[in-house]
């Protein structure tokens, strides 16, 4: 579990054999800012939304920054920029 910084948010977050999968979801009936410190992930690696094309780039120190839409949810696959799908395009 990780800390969205709203309690109608829930991250979770799954991590096995060298690779990472991230599912957040919003709960509420508004749109949220969302902003996750990913442990161990860095610039180094990109955020592939599964449901959409994109994806999000992680800081220096581990940070992802996105939004959510009221009940939305964005699911993400943690890679290098060089092995992100090829239709994926950042927002």
């Amino acid at each position: 579990m990780l800390d969205a910084g709203d309690t109608a948010v829930l991250a979770h977050r799954a991590d096995i054999d060298g690779g990472t999968v991230l599912a957040v979801h919003n709960f509420a009936d508004r749109k949220i800012d969302v902003e996750l410190t990913l442990d161990g992930l860095d610039s180094g690696k990109v955020l592939t939304d599964l449901l959409l094309d994109g994806t999000i780039e992680i800081s220096d120190e581990g940070v992802a920054g996105f939004d959510l839409e009221p009940y939305g949810c964005r699911w993400f696959r943690a890679s290098t920029p060089e092995t992100a799908p090829a239709d994926s395009t950042s927002p």
